[in-house]
């Protein structure tokens, strides 16, 4: 099932936010009147306007979701939920924690809807998801001298998942840079590129290769968990 908002309008951020609400009801528990702007950018080459939005649920597991308008008034929003929502990530290899929060569609197929409904060509869509994940985001791009820094536990607190050990974690860290650098780091050329989320803790692999100028393409992009679950003990 593919839960869009695309449409061409003049709505309000605060209408969008509602519909998308309705499609998406894990985001029900938010007020979209409360919604907080992180952060609005405007690309250069074309002026589309990207928003990201913070909405919550509660204090420790914040939720976020885009807003993406362009000069011909069409936009498109999708969420960008937590990594309690492994099902909408489909975390690689084996990211996923128990307890986690299923969702109706996932993040590589709104990713896609939304470049798809922008109607880039094929520059533009590469534009486009670097000012997402670079601009809005504040990602960086994985180089292979992230090697050591990698591996580095970042700790988030979320009572909606389990303790996780730091063996574990390790565990999971390793397996998921062996993954990284066996698909980006080799000698021949490869049309992928890995977004590294720090304050989200994920790593977003972007595939490349069977993009096209031609409507509508799909990008296959697969997501790596990169945090470590602690809850914090009350007296």
């Amino acid at each position: 099932m593919l839960s869009l908002i695309s449409c061409k309008s003049k709505k309000s951020d605060n209408a969008i936010i509602k519909e998308l609400t309705e499609k998406f009801p894990q985001l029900a528990a938010a007020d979209p009147e409360n919604a907080y702007l992180l952060r609005r950018i405007t690309t250069s080459n074309d002026h589309t306007q990207i928003a990201l939005y913070k909405v919550s649920d509660s204090t420790n597991d914040e939720q976020q979701l885009f807003i993406i308008k362009n000069q011909a008034g069409q936009y498109y929003a999708f969420p960008f939920f937590s990594n309690t929502f492994s099902d909408y990530w489909n975390f690689q290899p084996c990211g996923a924690a128990s307890n986690s929060k299923d969702t109706v569609d996932n993040f590589e197929r709104e990713f896609n809807a939304f470049l798809n409904a922008m109607h880039p060509k094929k520059t533009e869509a590469f534009h486009l998801i670097n000012e997402v994940m670079l601009s809005a985001l504040h990602c960086r791009v994985l180089e292979k001298t992230d090697s050591i820094g990698f591996n580095s536990i970042s700790r988030s607190y979320n009572d909606y998942l389990p303790d996780e050990s730091d063996s574990s974690c390790y565990q999971r860290m390793r397996e998921n840079w062996r993954s990284l650098s066996h698909e980006l780091f080799t000698e021949k050329f490869v049309a992928k590129i890995a977004y590294w989320d720090k304050e989200n803790g994920r790593v977003y692999l972007f595939d490349l290769t069977d993009i096209s100028n031609k409507l509508p393409f799909y990008i296959k992009i697969r997501v790596f968990r990169q945090d470590c679950v602690l809850h914090v003990m009350t007296l």
